[in-house]
């Protein structure tokens, strides 16, 4: 028989967090750096994800595609040995505020799923980004 502990253990999903600020302004109310990541970990462990890696962006635009974690967290989802099957952040505008940013980044993104901890009560958690953006 089956122990169904490892069988739970072994269907969790690894994920990392991409969480960023772009003024000291959303720094102090709820974007902040520490209420993304306490969002992310509560809708991880909700989930039943792992959340292996934490990306930290403070102080740069959403617009800007050189972000240095933003670069790294997409080189590491996309490495070779593909670490995480969901990259999960607070909301779409944390990701990238530019549509073709957006698009170009998930493209990268082939085999991973971009999941958002808010969006519209009424909105499925689970999009890729072309589907959120049509």
């Amino acid at each position: 028989m089956k122990d169904a502990g490892a069988t739970a253990s072994a269907a969790r999903r690894k994920a990392c967090a991409y969480v960023r600020v772009s003024t000291d302004e959303q720094a102090k109310h709820q974007t902040s750096i520490d209420s993304q990541i306490a969002a992310i970990e509560r809708w991880c462990a909700a989930e039943n994800v792992d959340l292996v890696d934490t990306y930290v962006e403070p102080g740069l635009s959403g617009t800007d595609d050189g972000r240095p974690q933003f670069v790294a967290m997409l080189d590491r989802a996309t490495g070779t040995d593909h670490p995480y099957e969901l990259v999960v952040v607070y909301s779409l505008s944390r990701f990238a505020r530019d549509l073709t940013l957006q698009l170009v980044s998930y493209q990268r993104l082939p085999r991973t799923l971009l999941e958002r901890v808010r969006g519209q009560p009424d909105e499925s958690r689970r999009r890729r980004v072309q589907s959120t953006l049509q």
